[in-house]
């Protein structure tokens, strides 16, 4: 949509003019939210001014030197706590390198502040940001939209209680975690609590006092390596805190050979939105997935789309797509209950279903095909396409008041890494990863799954390798795959568990389910913290600056 807009504006023509079609894409974690669009409105001019079809292709130099990244933050924070460990003030000021303009700077800010707390019920907090404005490229949206930044100042402060008060960081973290009813600093009630739980399954999963002693040993009877543990839990919320973006359209058409297409406003790059959505339609026309085609995105058959984005795709589409296959049901169902009538001798008002076949429950051996049901409707000319419309409910949020209900709900989840620091090379190995995940009602636990496992690597390549380095004029020295390194397959840990946690939330999006987009990012900083770790035990106070590259951490 934006692309839509901005072309239009730029061109001076109306947006009906502008067609934008975006396939499938082979990877995006934010940059598809603003980044593109100024690719595309050079290319609209081009076409404009040429009466041609224009390409433009970025070599990755020109790609990584242009494109913002996410934005560094720096935090000034103050916390208070009693002998227990308790919290009990937090006072933050969180700035973020906006780059040389704003693009989503705010957003991304406000995101982080919403997270400054991340699970811990704090009584008395102070929370306040500033986009700041520098002479870089400037920094955008990317996988956590500014969620992680703002969890890693508390996460922190609570390894620092924890050092301090010489109590274990897992207990500390349990103890401060948020119970039903308590307030977000923001005003929410939180209702479906769930990180104390989070945090004692993950303990459990990873046989936490275990390897508390193996670490104890070993680095006991070593010099030159040491082990560490870090914990990392998460409460994420799932709603874009822009109000106005949390909606969604679909438009589904049944061919009269039963083949279904779908269209929504959502963009598919590898997480298997269009997967879902296709699950959701099967489930409630009752027909085989493989029956249905998920369109591209365009904004002809689907207009005024939102980003793809907040971790929302599948709520918001899954929704507008579930919506649009409700209607066309009830609009199937009398068709059905008259050729049930006719065909096999049965009343059924409310026929059922399933497996490609309509029934009465009460005589299920007795069916129609999908396919029968479609043409029969058809030739009685019942309305065969559908529009869905979705906008998720009760969010508002007041900026003057800093108080609200950004988010229409949470995903909870844990993790504990064990890893082992040469402390004379400052590479570090990854030993085991456990996580818990909690989900909801899975649409496809393969697709979330693997959701979970791609972005703990993607964020622990952030904690620990990618190092932008930029020189005096603000250009950029790290930006290209030699000079700006990610996870390989060799940095994968030796042991790696993930374990989906069901739940039935009454919070929950479409047919239960929960969103795996952003949430799992955050695991990866449990490395972070693991590595730190293990460099407190050969300098207890040492401080590890981020992201933890070799270099970082010989220098601690």
């Amino acid at each position: 949509m934006e692309v839509q807009e901005i072309a239009a504006h730029v061109l001076g023509i109306p947006a009906h003019r502008i067609v934008v079609e975006v396939p499938r894409l082979g990877g995006a974690f934010g940059g598809k939210e603003r980044a593109a669009t100024i690719w595309g409105c050079m290319a609209a001019l081009g076409a404009h001014v040429t009466h041609r079809p224009v390409q433009i292709i970025l070599t990755r130099d020109e790609d990584m030197r242009a494109t913002g990244k996410r934005h560094p933050f720096l935090s000034n924070w103050q916390i208070g706590f009693d002998e227990k460990g308790k919290i009990l003030a937090w006072d933050i000021e969180l700035m973020c390198n906006g780059g040389a303009y704003a693009d989503l700077s705010v957003a991304i800010l406000e995101r982080a502040m919403f997270h400054a707390d991340n699970i811990y019920h704090i009584p008395n907090a102070r929370i306040r940001g500033r986009a700041c404005r520098t002479n870089l490229p400037p920094n955008t949206a990317f996988r956590g939209f500014g969620g992680p930044q703002g969890i890693f100042a508390i996460e922190s402060a609570i390894e620092q209680i924890a050092e301090k008060l010489k109590l274990d960081p897992l207990d500390i973290r349990k103890l401060n975690a948020y119970q039903n009813g308590d307030l977000a600093p923001y005003g929410q009630t939180i209702q479906e609590a769930s990180a104390e739980a989070m945090l004692e399954h993950v303990s459990q999963m990873a046989d936490y006092a275990r390897l508390k002693t193996e670490v104890t040993e070993f680095n006991a009877s070593n010099r030159t390596r040491k082990r560490g543990l870090g914990i990392m839990p998460v409460k994420f919320g799932i709603s874009f805190t822009t109000a106005f973006l949390n909606q969604g359209s679909a438009l589904i058409w049944i061919y009269i050979d039963g083949s279904v297409s779908v269209s929504t406003g959502g963009v598919e790059m590898g997480q298997e939105l269009t997967s879902k959505v296709a699950i959701v339609v099967a489930r409630v026309l009752g027909i085989d997935i493989s029956k249905i085609r998920v369109e591209s995105s365009h904004t002809q058959r689907t207009g005024n789309a939102s980003p793809t984005a907040a971790s929302t795709g599948s709520d918001i589409n899954g929704n507008a797509a579930r919506i649009a296959a409700e209607k066309l049901k009830r609009n199937l169902a009398p068709v059905a209950s008259k050729l049930l009538q006719e065909r096999c001798g049965i009343t059924c008002e409310e026929p059922s279903f399933e497996n490609g076949l309509i029934y009465a429950e009460s005589q299920p051996d007795k069916t129609i095909s999908f396919p029968e049901l479609i043409r029969a409707a058809h030739m009685e000319r019942v309305p065969l396409g559908a529009y869905g419309y979705y906008k998720t409910p009760d969010l508002y949020f007041d900026r003057e008041l800093g108080q609200g209900h950004p988010f229409y709900y949470y995903v909870y989840g844990a993790a504990i890494a064990l890893v082992e620091v040469d402390l004379l090379s400052g590479e570090h190995q990854i030993i085991s990863t456990h996580i818990a995940h909690e989900n909801g009602q899975s649409l496809h636990p393969e697709i979330d799954r693997g959701q979970v496992i791609g972005a703990f690597i993607q964020s622990m390549g952030w904690c620990t390798m990618e190092d932008l380095v930029w020189d005096k004029n603000g250009r950029y020295t790290s930006a290209n795959p030699s000079t700006y390194k990610i996870p390989g397959i060799r940095d994968l840990p030796d042991t790696l568990e993930v374990e989906l946690i069901p739940s039935n939330s009454k919070e929950a999006s479409v047919f239960g389910s929960k969103a795996t987009g952003e949430p799992p990012f955050i695991y990866g900083m449990a490395v972070f913290f693991a590595i730190q770790d293990a460099v407190k035990q050969a300098k207890p106070e040492a401080r590890l600056r981020f992201p933890a590259t070799p270099e970082a951490i010989v220098m601690a």
